[in-house]
């Protein structure tokens, strides 16, 4: 696997914004589905056409434990090691690769009735790092996964990536 950082360094998502975000999307009327998994329950979110966000109930697992996060149908987040991850199928990497498409994904997701700020500024964020990503490299071969996620290097300091995957970040 060769791990290609993201040109600039990407913000790193706080619990305190991840949680916030879980808050806005569940409060929203938007159409979803709930699932649990060994305990960790996951909710997607069915936000635009053929567009799904599935989260990871932040209630429903320790921030310092892992998980897979169950099913990710489309467009998936959820905890890792050193923070939050987020993922792009091959679906969402082909629609991502317009950047119109990309454009309205985001414009679609904020202005969803109830969702806040920190909701819209993680997708956008997301979206923004992910189409960087795609515009310079291309979708993901061999059906991998394109993941966003925060590391933490040998000597303690944290920071992300961006890298296709054939497995969720640890």
């Amino acid at each position: 696997m060769t791990e290609v950082p993201a040109q600039a360094p990407a913000p790193r998502v706080s619990d305190y914004d991840y949680e916030l975000a879980f808050s806005q999307f569940e409060s929203t009327d938007v159409a979803r589905e709930v699932s649990s998994v060994n305990g960790v329950r996951t909710v997607t979110f069915h936000l635009v056409e053929g567009f799904d966000l599935t989260m990871v109930d932040p209630d429903s697992v320790e921030a310092s434990q892992p998980s897979d996060g169950g099913i990710r149908p489309q467009l998936s987040s959820g905890f890792t090691r050193a923070g939050y991850y987020v993922g792009f199928n091959q679906f969402d990497q082909n629609t991502l690769s317009n950047a119109l498409l990309a454009a309205g994904i985001t414009a679609a997701i904020c202005a969803i009735p109830a969702v806040g700020a920190a909701a819209c500024a993680i997708a956008g964020v997301a979206v923004s790092v992910a189409v960087a990503y795609i515009n310079r490299n291309g979708v993901c071969s061999n059906n991998r996964t394109l993941y966003w996620y925060d590391v933490v290097a040998a000597n303690g300091a944290r920071g992300s990536t961006i890298a296709c995957r054939s497995t969720v970040p640890k």
